[in-house]
């Protein structure tokens, strides 16, 4: 159902299809989902604020988008109920990247009246910057590109757009190339094969195998995540109000199945940016799994957060 909802893009690399609206299936889990005319679930809107009521624009990937949770019950629509008078628009999009999200505020409309914007930053995402593919893929398995950015003299430099409308097959890149694409190797393989016919197991794995989701938050010069910072801080210098990080965890970390130390150590360096704040919302959500029950916070078997995790997220804000 993924697929059904996307298109490709020559400046994003993809997008969600505007005007839809549709019941999909995230693991198993049904959720109803719907599109304004640009292509975002969210409301359709006017550049002003409505009724003078302050705005909010959020940007991430799927968690920040939703994936797996009915509109109205995502934490950006729960935001409008626990805070008065405030408006979100979410702007979140599936399977991308922050470079791709940054190219997705830049299209904002010239006169759009915002007070803040709030970044979600998923840990998955740090990894999709420095990708050059994305999510779309065609029937027989070759992958479409998406846009990049890179570090070049310290300075940052936008590469593939527009994205080439041809689909490349990654076994036919060098070793180098290769290492560009976001969904291959035989980890990834390894995973979905866990998650396929023995998710019962994945925890247990997890935890014999002591395994890192996230190992490019190791060392604060890993490239990933300084091409990632890089990102964050040409967002604020370009943003006409404050930009909020909100850090989002993976569950292994709200779960204890994996250390936070290094999650937890590169997103309070984050803070330290010109004009960056940063929530994390890992210790709400520790302490909602640990006073409720972990399995209630995430899809049975995915990654993504269920309602109530999405509530938790809201409430955490």
């Amino acid at each position: 159902m993924i697929r059904d909802a996307l298109r490709f893009d020559e400046r994003v690399g993809h997008r969600l299809l505007p005007d839809v609206q549709l019941r999909a299936w995230q693991v198993g889990a049904p959720y109803l989902m719907r599109t304004n005319s640009m292509g975002f679930r969210t409301r359709e809107f006017e550049p002003t604020r409505t009724g003078g009521r302050r705005r909010v624009l959020v940007y991430g990937d799927s968690f920040a988008e939703g994936v797996g949770v009915s509109d109205g019950r995502r934490f950006s629509d729960l935001l409008e109920e626990l805070v008065p008078d405030v408006e979100v628009l979410n702007f979140g999009l599936r399977a991308s990247g922050t470079d791709q999200q940054l190219l997705l505020f830049r299209e904002r409309p010239p006169e759009l009246e915002y007070d803040l914007v709030v970044i979600g930053l998923f840990t998955d995402d740090v990894k999709r910057n420095v990708s050059r593919f994305g999510i779309l893929t065609t029937a027989t398995g070759e992958n479409y590109e998406k846009p990049y950015f890179q570090l070049e003299d310290g300075e940052l430099e936008l590469h593939n757009v527009p994205v080439p409308r041809h689909a490349t097959d990654y076994r036919d890149l060098d070793s180098e190339d290769r290492k560009m694409v976001y969904h291959s190797g035989i980890g990834h393989r390894l995973r979905m094969a866990v998650r396929k016919y023995a998710p019962w197991a994945k925890n247990a794995l997890q935890r014999v195998t002591r395994f890192q989701p996230a190992p490019y938050l190791d060392e604060p010069d890993d490239p990933a995540w300084m091409l990632t910072t890089a990102i964050v801080e040409q967002w604020a210098a370009e943003a006409d109000a404050p930009v909020l990080v909100l850090a989002i965890p993976p569950y292994q970390y709200f779960e204890g199945t994996a250390s936070s130390r290094a999650y937890e150590e590169r997103f309070a360096e984050l803070a330290d940016a010109p004009g960056v704040e940063v929530h994390d919302s890992l210790p709400d959500l520790r302490a909602a799994a640990d006073s409720g029950g972990a399995a209630r916070l995430r899809i049975r078997g995915d990654a993504h957060y269920t309602a109530e995790g999405h509530r938790v997220l809201a409430e955490s804000l």
